[in-house]
């Protein structure tokens, strides 16, 4: 388990190095890529782990906008190089500004600032923020976690991932609207419910108490269920402090960190843990 960041480095790579990363977690596994062993992703290469559960989760980089591409299915056909089975839920954003109604593009020579929590037993929370000064600098957030099943729902009627999404950032639509995409626990086969528990926390707004109450647990719910509880997390939380907490302020309890926050450049902050 480990939490590393930040590193300066160039969208292309970042894909590599993140690659490389996961790559390193004893129980992820590296099943396919479309150009092994690359030091810089192109537009349009992507590479697929198959995650502790046996399912699979592809990462790719945006043929035409340079997005990062988040997908996950029981199934990658390795073989055909395609999804064999997947959940029908995925979601792309870059950490740049979307020009509405115009093909916006991340160029994989952009420079970038990455930071990145990758857990065994959990999964990850990759966050960048663009380095170019050129008026167009965001940031985004892209992670997958796996959840603790408070019920047993692989036997159940309908199916549903063991996995929920984090997603931030912008987002291009091949010269349609586009727009600001804020995914915050949404499982892959039933998206987003009403019914979840989001893990959050706060600064203390008492002034003679400098701390950061948390509620550290995610209580994820599905759509499928009738908005049915069905796992928990605690990889990242939502940050509510509002002006009270900055970009990358660390949350310690007992003088271990606990979470950085992340709110530059994107439209929902949030804590990402660190191990």
């Amino acid at each position: 388990m480990t939490f590393d960041g930040p590193v300066n480095t160039t969208w292309g790579e970042a894909f590599a190095q993140m690659r490389d990363k996961i790559a390193s977690l004893a129980n992820w596994t590296l099943k396919d890529e479309s150009s092994a062993g690359t030091t810089a992703f192109s537009h349009g290469d992507w590479m697929v782990f198959t995650c502790p559960n046996g399912d699979d989760v592809r990462i790719g980089c945006d043929n035409g906008s340079g997005e990062m591409s988040l997908q996950h299915g029981p199934n990658w056909d390795a073989s055909a190089d395609t999804w064999g089975d997947k959940y029908p839920h995925d979601w792309r954003v870059f950490p740049r500004n979307n020009v509405s109604w115009e093909n916006t593009t991340m160029h994989v020579s952009d420079q970038v600032r990455w930071w990145l929590e990758y857990v065994d037993g959990k999964g990850f929370v990759f966050a960048a923020t663009r380095e170019e000064g050129d008026g167009a600098d965001k940031g985004c957030v892209v992670g997958i976690s796996e959840l603790t099943r408070l019920w047993d729902y692989t036997t159940a009627q309908i199916r549903e991932s063991k996995y929920t999404a984090l997603v931030l950032g912008d987002y291009d639509d091949n010269g349609n609207e586009g727009g600001t995409r804020s995914v915050v626990n949404a499982v892959f086969e039933g998206g987003t419910s009403g019914g979840t528990y989001d893990g959050k926390g706060e600064v203390n707004a008492d002034g003679n108490n400098d701390n950061y109450p948390m509620v550290e647990t995610t209580l994820q719910a599905s759509s499928k269920y009738e908005a049915a509880l069905i796992g928990e997390h605690d990889l990242w939380i939502r940050d509510g402090s509002g002006n009270r907490s900055a970009h990358l302020d660390t949350v310690t309890d007992g003088g271990v960190d606990k979470f950085t926050i992340f709110k530059e450049g994107v439209p929902t902050p949030v804590g990402i843990r660190m191990d």
